[in-house]
C-alpha cells in the first residue's frame, strides 16, 4: 500500500526466466489502493529490460475445488472459471488440472503455495503440459518459508512472504493444456491455482455501459450530468469494474459520483467500481460545467474487468450534448425558428421566385425564372400555373408540378390571353410572392 508492503517474494530464481524472476503470486489485496514496484536486483549487476504482468483473481472462495485423483491428464480437474484450490497429501503426490487456449493469446499461471497466510508453505513445482503431456515449461524456485508479519513499509523488507510459482506463456496452438501441481520441498499441503488469458480470468461475463445527458440541450455555461450505467448482463460475476469517462472537450467536472466504489480524476474521470454480480448494475453520476460557446460536446466512457468479457461491443459509449440553442436537423437554424426540424434540407417557407418571363422571340411557348434569393433550404421545388385572369388563380391549370427546374413551356390556344404564377415550395410550405399592393397573393394548389 502507500504505507506498508503486503507481500514480498526474491526467491523465485527459476533457470527459463533467467537469474531471478520474482513473483507475488496469491498475494491478497485489502480492498485499498495496492501498488506494484518494480526495483534493481542488484547495485553490482545490469539492469535488463523487464515485464511486468499482473492479473487478479476473486476471493478464494470461488476457487473450484480439485477432483481426485487427479494425477494424470485423463483424470484431470476442470473448472469453468481455470481457478482452482487444492492440497498435496505427500511428497508423491501429483496434481494436474486441464485448460483451454487459443494460439496467440498469453496465459499466466500463478501457484500460491501458502493461500491462507497461516505459515503452513512448501516449496512445490508448477509446470505446463501439452495435451500429449509434455512439459513445455516448468517452474521451481527454493523459497519453503512463509512470514504473515506485518511489513516494515519498506520494500527492503522480505516480509510479509510465501512461496509462490508463477509462469506467462504465448500458446502456439489452439488446444487443451495442463498445470501440473507437484511436491519439492517441505510439508505437503494447500495451494491455489490460478489461470489467466491476457491478464483477465475466467469465466467470461458481458459487461456493458450506457449513458443519458440532461439537459440537452443545455444552456452555455450550465451544469450537464451524465447518468452512466454499467450492467454485468453474463452469468458470471465481473470483479475489478473499472469506468473511464473521457469528458467533453472544454467541459469542466462538476461532481463524479457512484453507487459504489470511488471515482478519482479531473480531466478523465475513474471510477473503481468493485465487483459485479450476475444482473446487477452500478451507476455513475457525473457533472460537469458546459463550455460557454455555443455547440456540441461529447462525453466519451468506457469498462474494463479483470474477467474475460465475451462481448467487448458495448464496452464504450458516447453520448453529444448540444450547447445552446436545440438545433435537431444540425442544419444551422435553432429548432425554434426552425419549421422543419428534423429535416436538414429544409428550414424556412423559399422565397419569391424571381420571374416568370418568355424569352420572346426565341421560344414563344417556353418561360423561365429564378430561384428565390432566400430559398429556405437545400432543395427547393416549383408549380408553374397558368389563368384566364390576371387576379384570379384560385382554379389554375398546372403546366409543371413539383418541378426542380427553372423553366416550363406552354404552347397555348392561338387569340387567348393567359397569364402565369410560379409557386416557389418545400417541406415547409409554398410562396406566391405579393401583390403589387403588398399584400399576399393566394392561388390553388397543383396536385
Amino acid at each position: 500500500t502507500g504505507a506498508d508492503t503486503l507481500e514480498y517474494d526474491d526467491f523465485n530464481n527459476d533457470v527459463p526466466f533467467g537469474s531471478a524472476s520474482p513473483n507475488v503470486s496469491g498475494a491478497r489485496l485489502t480492498g485499498v489502493a495496492s501498488y506494484l514496484r518494480v526495483s534493481h536486483y542488484s547495485a553490482v549487476a545490469q539492469a535488463e529490460p523487464y515485464r511486468l504482468y499482473a492479473c487478479v483473481q476473486p476471493p478464494a472462495s470461488r476457487a473450484t475445488p480439485e477432483v481426485e485423483p487427479n494425477n494424470s491428464i485423463a483424470s484431470a480437474t476442470g473448472g469453468a472459471n481455470e481457478y482452482c484450490s487444492g492440497a498435496l497429501s505427500g511428497a508423491g503426490d501429483v496434481d494436474i488440472f486441464s485448460l483451454s487456449a487459443v494460439a496467440g493469446e498469453l496465459i499466466q499461471i500463478g501457484l500460491d503455495l501458502d493461500p491462507l497466510r497461516d505459515n503452513t508453505p512448501f516449496n512445490g513445482s508448477l509446470a505446463l503440459l501439452d495435451a500429449a503431456g509434455t512439459t513445455l515449461l516448468l517452474v521451481n524456485d527454493p523459497a519453503l518459508s512463509s512470514s504473515n508479519v506485518a511489513g516494515t513499509g519498506s520494500l527492503t523488507a522480505t516480509t510479509p512472504g510465501a512461496p509462490g510459482e508463477a509462469m506467462t506463456y504465448r500458446v502456439r496452438s489452439t488446444g487443451i493444456y495442463y498445470a501440473k501441481v507437484a511436491w519439492s520441498a517441505g510439508t505437503p499441503g494447500d495451494y491455489l491455482l490460478s489461470v489467466s488469458h491476457g491478464c483477465r480470468v475466467g469465466p467470461a461475463t458481458d459487461v456493458s455501459v450506457s449513458q443519458t445527458d440532461a439537459p440537452d440541450p443545455a444552456p452555455p455555461g450550465g451544469n450537464v450530468t451524465y447518468s452512466i450505467v454499467v450492467r454485468n448482463l453474463g452469468a458470471s460475476p465481473a470483479s475489478i469494474v473499472r469506468l473511464q469517462d473521457d469528458l467533453p472537450a472544454g467541459a469542466v467536472l462538476v461532481s463524479a459520483l457512484a453507487s459504489q466504489g470511488v471515482c478519482t480524476g479531473s480531466g478523465s474521470v475513474v471510477c473503481h467500481l468493485g465487483n459485479l454480480e450476475a444482473g446487477a448494475a452500478a451507476t455513475v453520476s457525473v457533472a460537469v460545467k458546459a463550455p460557454a460557446a455555443p455547440g456540441r460536446m461529447t462525453n466519451a466512457v468506457r469498462i474494463s474487468t479483470a474477467v474475460i468479457d465475451a462481448s467487448p461491443g458495448n464496452d464504450a459509449s458516447a453520448e453529444t450534448t448540444t450547447v445552446g440553442a436545440a438545433d435537431g436537423d444540425g442544419d444551422g437554424v435553432p429548432d425554434a425558428a426552425d419549421c422543419a426540424p428534423a429535416d436538414p434540407a429544409a428550414w424556412a417557407v423559399p422565397g419569391e421566385a424571381i420571374g416568370p418571363v418568355f424569352p420572346f422571340p426565341a421560344d414563344t411557348t417556353r418561360l423561365e425564372w429564378s430561384a428565390p434569393s432566400a430559398p429556405g433550404g437545400t432543395v427547393v421545388r416549383f408549380d408553374l400555373l397558368r389563368s384566364t385572369t390576371a387576379g384570379n388563380f384560385q382554379t389554375p391549370t398546372c403546366l409543371a408540378t413539383d418541378t426542380a427546374a427553372t423553366s416550363g413551356t406552354d404552347p397555348g390556344v392561338p387569340g387567348a390571353i393567359f397569364y402565369y404564377l410560379v409557386r416557389s415550395e418545400n417541406v415547409c410550405g409554398s410562396n406566391l410572392g405579393a401583390r403589387s399592393d403588398g399584400t399576399p397573393r393566394t392561388a390553388g394548389f397543383c396536385p
